[in-house]
C-alpha cells in the first residue's frame, strides 16, 4: 500500500498541541475527536475543577512523561485483521480515485462521477487515520523505554519519531504479502526511533550499524564479565584449605594465605591439562613441585636424554598450549 497523503488531519492536530499547558485537557479533547471520527456518540467535556496552579503544575509533570497519553489510548478502538485488510483495501481505492481525479477534466466529467470519486478518495483518507489511530499503542510501545533511557526531555520526540515510522509502515504494508500490519509497522516504528536515538541524543554521533554493533559487543562482554564474576563467588570452605598448601612465608594474613592456594590450585589444573612431557618440562624449568630450584636447559635435556635444543622446543610449545587453555577458560 502507498499513499501520498501527508500527516492526518487529526493527529497532526493532537501534536500541534503537545506543548499545550494542561494536557489532560488536550487528552480529553483529543478522546473528543476521536469519537467524532469513528461515529461514536462525544464524551461530555468536563471542566476540572481546583485551583489553576494546582493544575498547571500536574499539566507541567505530565509533559516529561507519557501518563498523560493514556486517556488518548483508552479512546481508540482496535482493529481485528478482517477490519484492517478491508481498510487497506479502502485506502487504495481511495488513492486510485484520487488519481483519475487528476486526470480528469471537471468540464467534461459528469457531475455524479465527480462526486462518487471525491467519496471514495475521502473515504480511503478516513480509512488511512483509522489505521493510524488503532496502531498509535504501538508507538508508545517501542517509544517508552527508548525515551525513558535518555531522559524526561526526549518523551514527546520519540513520540513524534515513532509516529513517523507508524505513517512510513502504514504506506508500505501490502495486505496481500501475508503479514499483518502489526508486525510490519513495528519494525518500522523501532527502526526509526533507534536511527533518530543514534543522531540526535547521542553526544559522539555515530552511524547506526556502529551502534549496532557497539550494542551487542557490550551485551557479549556484560555475559562475560557477569559469569567471571559468578565463577569469583565460588567459595571454597575453609576446614578443607591446608595452610601447607600456601607454603612457608606466611605472615598471618587470611587473604595472602588463600590468594596464594588459590594460585597454586589453579597452576595445578593448568599442568594436570598438559601432556605429561611438556608438564615434566616446565615444572622443572620452574622449580615448581621439583624441589624448588630451577633447571637450565642442558640439565634437564640429560634428565630425558635429549638435546637442549630438543627441550627448549618442548618448552615454547607447552607456554603457547597453557596460553591456549588460559584464554578458552577466561
Amino acid at each position: 500500500m502507498n499513499s501520498e497523503s501527508g500527516d492526518p488531519r487529526l493527529l497532526v492536530d493532537l501534536l500541534e498541541q503537545i506543548e499545550a499547558s494542561n494536557p489532560e485537557a488536550l487528552a480529553r479533547q483529543s478522546s473528543r475527536e476521536i469519537d467524532l471520527l469513528i461515529g461514536r456518540d462525544p464524551s461530555p467535556i468536563v471542566i476540572p475543577d481546583g485551583p489553576m496552579s494546582r493544575r498547571y503544575r500536574r499539566a507541567k509533570k505530565s509533559r516529561g512523561t507519557f501518563d498523560w497519553y493514556q486517556p488518548l489510548l483508552a479512546a481508540v478502538p482496535l482493529l481485528d485483521v478482517e477490519g484492517t485488510i478491508e481498510a487497506a483495501k479502502s485506502i487504495e481505492v481511495g488513492l486510485f480515485a484520487r488519481e483519475r481525479l487528476s486526470k480528469l477534466d471537471p468540464a467534461q466529467t459528469p457531475r455524479q462521477d465527480l462526486i462518487d470519486l471525491y467519496s471514495l478518495a475521502e473515504r480511503g483518507e478516513l480509512e488511512y487515520e483509522k489505521l493510524l489511530l488503532s496502531n498509535v499503542r504501538l508507538v508508545f510501545h517501542w517509544a517508552k523505554p527508548m525515551a525513558n533511557s535518555v531522559g524526561a526531555d526526549w518523551v514527546q520526540d520519540a513520540f513524534q519519531v515513532g509516529f513517523m515510522g507508524l505513517m512510513r509502515g502504514i504506506q508500505g504494508w501490502d495486505f496481500r504479502q501475508g503479514f499483518t500490519l502489526s508486525t510490519y509497522v513495528s519494525w518500522h516504528i523501532r527502526q526509526t526511533i533507534q536511527r533518530w536515538r543514534a543522531n540526535e541524543t547521542d553526544l559522539i554521533r555515530l552511524p547506526v550499524h556502529v551502534t549496532d554493533k557497539l550494542k551487542s559487543a557490550s551485551h557479549e562482554l556484560s555475559a562475560q564479565i557477569q559469569e567471571a564474576v559468578t565463577r569469583s563467588r565460588q567459595l571454597v570452605p575453609l576446614d578443607l584449605l591446608d595452610l601447607k598448601e600456601a607454603g612457608s612465608r606466611w605472615d598471618g594474613g587470611l587473604e595472602e594465605v588463600l590468594e596464594s592456594v588459590f594460585r597454586r590450585r589453579a597452576l595445578d589444573q593448568l599442568l594436570n591439562a598438559l601432556p605429561e612431557q611438556e608438564r615434566r618440562v616446565l615444572r622443572l624449568r620452574t622449580g615448581y613441585q621439583a624441589g624448588g630450584e630451577p633447571r637450565t636447559l642442558e640439565e634437564i635435556g640429560q634428565i630425558f636424554g635429549v638435546t637442549r635444543e630438543r627441550i627448549r622446543q618442548i618448552e615454547k610449545k607447552a607456554l603457547e598450549r597453557s596460553r591456549k587453555l588460559l584464554q578458552h577458560s577466561m
